[in-house]
């Protein structure tokens, strides 16, 4: 196993996985900040429009047949190179594969209304009782899977003395979600239908289908449910703030009555109980956020140029996908960060067919982006126990916005 690159000072403690590439400690002051390392996330609790279609045509079972709920690291493909960088910190280069893994069973069920009880999904008790449900594979013989998907990492992590951590990603999905589909199918058929609509609506010929027409591209396009990072935080770290989109829960495709402003609430109160559980409780558009206990320690992330979407959490995905009813939701022994790069929209023209218009999609391919990562209130220096807007405005003036 490779080694494990370790930056320290002055109670500093960051280690990165020689087997994963991926942040494993993070130790300020003698504190852990985090209860579970930085990873990269590519999948959400599915929500019932994400469950929308027949014959493998539903985003929920695409994403099953390319096991994007099972994403692990191949550690023989991590590659890790330490060197010194400017003004005293250690540059971390990283690079790894990640597929799905065989040992997991898949967490991607059916919504629990239409299922009798041989068939619903198991909550997270049962799972450990029960053996998991079988891989299946679309059957729709233009979606279906040649086999599971991959994706190709890499990122750079710069460690300052200060206990700051800028990551900067690279990541290719382009072989995230395979498909017997040719490539250039993805386009013209859309607009195919595209056309038709306008066929249909110029000639004013069966005006109930031209809207039809339309939508019914939707579930041709290919898409990721999300493009980020997750890690753990310890379960007293209970207080979220951040600058975005709110007050209330809102996505890429639902936030125009969320205006951007400075926002606080609590883990639990960032929690939308809905009927059958699912992905909840994001904030779009979000500048910077923080997690921090009553003291006021704990980790802040800037976005880079481009905004996030972050959600904060107290319940485990696995626990979200698998329980029928919000009431059979456990509360985790530490709370979940989410802070996405791209988030795909929730849809909802209809709930029966993937209706996720193209524009809030994230289709597989390259992507980029970068996060900066502060600790505060460790005691450790005087701007750490600051405010997290002004670790925000300290980056900006620095020049690493």
């Amino acid at each position: 196993m490779p080694p494990r690159p370790t930056a320290g000072d002055k109670g500093l403690k960051v280690v990165i996985s020689g087997s994963t590439g991926c942040i494993r400690e993070w130790n300020m002051g003698g504190q852990p900040l985090l209860t579970e390392g930085v990873t990269p996330c590519f999948f959400r609790a599915c929500i019932d429009n994400d469950r929308g279609g027949t014959g493998g045509r539903s985003y929920a079972s695409r994403w099953k047949a390319a096991g994007l709920d099972r994403m692990k690291v191949v550690a023989q493909s991590c590659r890790l190179k330490s060197e010194p960088g400017e003004d005293g910190s250690v540059v971390v280069n990283a690079s790894f594969t990640m597929r799905p893994d065989p040992n997991m069973d898949t967490i991607i069920g059916q919504t629990a209304h239409n299922l009798d009880e041989s068939q619903r999904p198991m909550s997270s008790s049962e799972e450990q009782e029960a053996p998991g449900v079988p891989l299946q594979e679309p059957t729709d013989r233009w979606l279906g899977g040649r086999g599971l998907g991959h994706i190709d990492v890499g990122v750079q992590y710069t460690i300052r003395g200060n206990g700051d951590i800028t990551t900067s990603w690279q990541v290719d999905t382009s072989k995230a979600i395979p498909s017997k589909l040719p490539m250039f199918m993805y386009r013209l058929v859309p607009l195919l239908f595209r056309a038709l609509g306008w066929v249909l609506a110029k000639l004013s010929l069966f005006p109930h289908l031209a809207g039809s027409a339309d939508r019914g591209a939707c579930w041709i396009y290919r898409s990721l449910p999300r493009i980020g990072l997750h890690f753990g935080v310890p379960k007293r770290c209970e207080q979220v703030q951040w600058y975005g989109a709110g007050p209330h829960e809102c996505y890429w495709d639902r936030k125009s009555g969320a205006p951007a402003r400075e926002y606080s609430s609590s883990v639990k109160d960032m929690h939308v109980p809905y009927i059958v559980p699912g992905e909840n409780g994001g904030r779009a558009d979000v500048r910077w956020g923080s997690v921090q206990d009553k003291d006021g320690r704990g980790i802040t992330a800037v976005s880079d140029t481009q905004l996030m979407q972050m959600s904060v959490t107290q319940y485990s995905m696995s626990n979200l996908s698998l329980a029928r009813h919000d009431y059979e939701l456990e509360p985790d022994s530490m709370n979940h960060v989410y802070l996405d790069h791209k988030h795909m929209g929730l849809g909802g023209d209809d709930s029966w067919s993937p209706s996720v218009h193209e524009k809030y999609t994230i289709p597989p391919r390259k992507y980029t982006f970068k996060v900066h990562l502060s600790p505060h209130g460790t005691g450790m220096r005087e701007q750490g126990a600051a405010h997290p807007r002004t670790i925000w405005q300290r980056l900006r003036l620095l020049g690493r916005l």
